[in-house]
């Protein structure tokens, strides 16, 4: 059971996703921003919106649209920032025939507008797989933490933690052993998912920056493993925290970015899915492993997030702890 939901079913996702379902996330979309020049009713906003794939963002700020583009995440960013002109920040090189295009469109709705052409060099396109690879790296992280609590509580039920507490084996000993010994099983099943999905999956990503992404995994299965722990002295049976695991695990998967990306979710639901602790973890980790210029801030936003969340859990979860 272990094998196949912690090793096999994260490649089964990865594979349908990363190759069956074309253009996960944003990497086709031509997203539309503006300030207050323009809204979506204007003519010229409204005539780019019959160009496929092109999208009216009001929610999205230019400066944002145009990082979003270069780092890969967008086809195309196209802003109005000011009255009678638009900027096609394009792909130098792959999307000429499209900022044509793209041009006559505007001009044909209004031959006023004056249309600049961005082109940028050496921008990463980012395929499905490389998007979805980092990500499911990282739910597989939360899942085995998550999941372990189970574990914990069929040994409560079997009676194996009293037998242990009559042997003279201490609570912290029980919850360290079950930490450290899960924390083995999270560093093998994300190198055995960097190592399928680069070299088999030909995912394109980089392992330069091994060193900040494999203690940020420990610390992020410590993570999770300690709310694994909250979950096990919570309840009382298996199927109870079983059922409690899945209704944490599932809505995380979803809203956290791991198979679309956040900005595509209502504003909201972004700012609920900012303070749980995969939201950051996801980002980071794909900015890691896509050589995505990441800041130092972003890093300890997302180590800060981890730790409190894992401190939190660990706590609450000792002193709540059961034998039987």
């Amino acid at each position: 059971m272990t094998l196949f939901w912690f090793l096999a079913f994260p490649l089964i996702l990865t594979t349908l996703f990363g190759f069956i379902v074309p253009n996960v996330g944003n990497q086709s979309k031509l997203v539309i921003v503006s300030d207050e020049s323009y809204t979506k009713d204007s003519p010229v906003i409204d005539k780019l919106l019959s160009v496929p794939n092109a999208e009216w963002d009001p929610g999205l700020e230019p400066e944002e649209a145009v990082e979003q583009f270069t780092r890969g995440y967008l086809a195309m960013a196209i802003t109005a920032e000011k009255d009678q002109e638009i900027s096609l920040h394009y792909r130098d090189g792959q999307d000429r025939e499209l900022v044509e295009v793209l041009s006559n469109v505007i001009k044909q709705a209004d031959s006023s507008i004056e249309v600049k052409s961005v082109p940028y060099e050496d921008i990463q396109t980012i395929r499905p797989i490389d998007f979805i690879l980092p990500g499911m790296i990282v739910l597989t992280i939360m899942q085995i933490g998550l999941f372990g609590g189970t574990t914990l509580l069929m040994d409560r039920n079997s009676q194996t933690l009293r037998r242990l507490k009559t042997n003279g084996v201490t609570a912290s000993e029980i919850i360290l052993s079950h930490i450290f010994s899960r924390i083995l099983l999270v560093i093998a099943a994300a190198m055995l998912l960097t190592f399928v999905g680069k070299y088999i999956l030909r995912a394109n990503i980089d392992l330069s920056n091994w060193y900040v992404i494999l203690p940020i995994a420990f610390i992020a299965g410590i993570c999770f493993l300690s709310m694994g722990l909250l979950i096990a002295s919570m309840f009382r049976s298996p199927e109870a925290g079983n059922i409690f695991s899945q209704s944490i695990n599932f809505p995380m998967a979803f809203i956290c970015g791991i198979f679309f990306p956040l900005s595509t979710m209502p504003e909201p639901l972004q700012k609920f899915a900012s303070i749980l602790p995969l939201t950051p973890l996801v980002e980071t980790t794909r900015n890691l492993f896509l050589a995505i210029e990441i800041s130092g801030m972003q890093l300890m936003v997302t180590v800060g997030l981890l730790v409190i969340w894992g401190i939190s859990s660990l706590g609450l979860g000792s002193i709540l702890f059961k034998w039987e």
